[in-house]
């Protein structure tokens, strides 16, 4: 039996689902572990959890891409006979971004190859690791999303089909490579769990003995792959209930294949569609801000908190949404407030690990210990100086100061206590060089020298505690790196560049929710604040020309919307297409954000931070608010 219950708002859905979750376990005399709990996002877990008493089993919730990764560990010998020893090794997407990366710059230098594409290597990496991915989700064949992509195109008599086939070369190539050495990155894992689990009846049976009730929090989020599960455990008696919104605005900006998931479930789509009228809140934008450039409209952001404080709000009740792709807007919101004695948060980011100056002095430290090895890395000026910073807390002047004072010493021209600090730590690094891995030195520089070090004594307890993160993080990705080089899948330079160039840095979940739930303004993407559910009634929508409201669906090598099993085989994708698709995906994206807020201002500027004129789709749709 599978139920569907619709809801019009988050917040409605989500108790909802509280209590269907409360009721189900009394009717199973508490025994958690007999229901599987699909989630969008940790929140909903912790909601869940928060909310019944007296479980003594574990509750089995997980997002469905995680309970792939869990699942197929846990039954790696079912499906995979060359490695009935071995459990997978996972790799992260910006590492195979960067191995696809290093393949295409080889294959581009070798054999000409995408020599038809504008794209940088770089963007064509992500473009078909992107493809690749949503080819998983979409069960579609993840070794043709190249050929499918290209009988799409509009122009297809005036491009050339060979980039789109070296694009399926380049996933075979990664995938047999992967295969090789036992790895799989979240698109095969999600692949491969699809083709080989979910057609193994050994395995649909043990998944059917393990559980009584499945439950899914979200049917805007669900991929082919979950809702095929869902069927196969539906076919063998089990009971499942899917929560929803009743207008599924949510499944065009997650961009999931609705379409094919309503044939699954044998669900009439005309029947089903149940649309609301956006128009009906309207009211709730109180004001249309016009100006002419960005920092006009960060002044009129300033001016219009200001007005509101005066008049009694709180800053906790204020959100400001940026368009996607705003990271350096944000800083500059934050930078603006500021000056006007306006505490607000950010939890927009973009930085690499490698931003944070502790990050950077650990990855440092691991050069020099790797240059009395075999390494051989050039260290520049700047990462001396912030890594004597870090180590012994003083300022960049003063660094340079010690930094060239220990260069002097080095060439006997004189001698300094800053020089002979600096040798001294230059000297415990060298003393370590018997040290197996980098790992085992990162871990030991940084309790001794960073964490443990006597001149951090000083620090507030929040800043110490992001030292400890900074550098566990460090350390448990280079143990990862250290797996994969030992496997061949990338060498013992790739750790370093992989290290300092790809891995992003991220807001722990706890500081995100201390952010959201604190005293000040927060700083939000539209998908953060519609994710986050009853929060922040008075919404500061920025930048609404910003074509990045509704961003481009067709690109050059790659087309998400094609790649759906729902998409006709070779049926072109037309401008029509791409207008029809972004204009909903805009008015349901405003739509989700009118539902949760009580006010909302907009701000437009008709220039982007480029000083190009621009305009959006989103923006077309808050215009029709100034014609009632």
């Amino acid at each position: 039996m599978i139920k569907i219950y619709k809801y019009k708002t988050f917040n409605e859905l989500n108790t909802a689902l509280k209590i269907f979750y409360k009721k189900r376990l009394e009717v199973l005399n508490g025994r958690s572990s007999r229901i599987l709990l699909f989630i969008s996002g940790r929140k909903q877990a912790d909601n869940i959890k928060n909310s019944v008493e007296g479980v003594y089993e574990e509750i089995e919730a997980y997002t469905y891409k995680w309970f792939v990764r869990k699942e197929m560990e846990l039954y790696f010998p079912l499906y995979d006979k060359m490695n009935t020893d071995n459990t997978p090794l996972s790799v992260e997407d910006c590492v195979s971004e960067y191995v696809l990366y290093k393949d295409i710059e080889k294959k581009r230098r070798e054999s000409l190859y995408f020599d038809d594409i504008t794209s940088s290597s770089e963007n064509i990496a992500k473009s078909i690791c992107n493809n690749m991915k949503s080819a998983a989700e979409f069960c579609t064949d993840i070794f043709s999303t190249g050929e499918k992509i290209y009988y799409t195109k509009k122009n297809m008599d005036r491009i050339e089909r060979k980039s789109f086939s070296e694009s399926d070369a380049m996933i075979s190539n990664m995938i047999e490579k992967f295969n090789k050495s036992c790895c799989m990155n979240e698109a095969m894992y999600l692949w491969k769990y699809t083709e080989e689990l979910l057609n193994n009846d050994k395995y649909i049976e043990s998944v059917s003995e393990r559980f009584d009730t499945v439950i899914v929090d979200s049917m805007e989020k669900m991929s082919i792959s979950e809702a095929l599960l869902l069927k196969k455990l539906q076919e063998r008696g089990k009971d499942i209930h899917i929560f929803s919104l009743i207008n599924g605005e949510l499944s065009s900006f997650e961009s999931i294949d609705i379409d094919e998931i309503n044939n699954i479930f044998s669900i009439d789509e005309n029947k089903s569609d149940n649309h609301e009228d956006i128009q009906e809140y309207y009211y709730k934008i109180k004001e249309i801000i016009d100006v002419q450039t960005i920092p006009d409209m960060i002044d009129e952001l300033s001016y219009i908190i200001k007005s509101l404080e005066k008049s009694g709000l709180n800053k906790n009740d204020i959100a400001i949404i940026l368009p996607p792709g705003s990271y350096i807007s944000s800083i500059d919101v934050i930078k603006k407030l500021e000056k006007e004695n306006i505490k607000s948060e950010s939890l927009i980011s973009d930085n690499m690990v490698s931003d944070n100056i502790t990050a950077q002095a650990l990855i440092t430290s691991l050069m020099i210990f790797d240059n009395e090895g075999e390494g051989a890395h050039i260290i520049e000026y700047m990462k001396y100086i912030r890594f004597i910073q870090e180590i012994f807390d003083v300022n960049s002047i003063k660094a340079s100061e010690m930094y060239k004072s220990y260069i002097k010493e080095k060439y006997n021209e004189e001698k300094s206590m800053d020089a002979e600090s600096v040798n001294s730590l230059i000297e415990y690094i060298r003393t370590n060089k018997s040290i197996d891995t980098l790992s085992d030195f990162a871990r030991k520089f940084s309790e001794e020298k960073i964490i443990n070090n006597k001149h951090k004594s000083d620090y507030c307890h929040e800043m110490y505690i992001e030292k400890i993160r900074v550098c566990r993080r460090i350390v448990s990705e280079l143990e990862k790196l250290e797996k994969l080089c030992e496997k061949d899948v990338i060498n013992r330079e790739d750790i370093f560049k992989i290290l300092e160039y790809r891995i992003k840095d991220y807001i722990p979940g706890y500081k995100t929710d201390e952010i959201i739930n604190g005293d000040d303004i927060v700083i939000m993407t539209p998908g953060m604040y519609i994710n986050a559910g009853d929060i922040r009634k008075t919404v500061m929508i920025m930048d609404i020309s910003n074509s990045m409201w509704s961003p481009k669906i067709d690109k050059e090598i790659s087309n998400r919307e094609v790649l759906k099993k729902s998409y006709p085989e070779k049926r072109v994708f037309t401008d029509s297409d791409e207008d029809i698709l972004r204009k909903k995906y805009s008015k349901n994206l405003l739509l989700s954000i009118m539902k949760q807020a009580d006010r909302i201002y907009t701000f437009r500027s008709e220039y982007s931070i480029n000083g190009f004129i621009q305009d959006s789709m989103i923006n077309t749709e808050i215009n029709k608010v100034e014609e009632i």
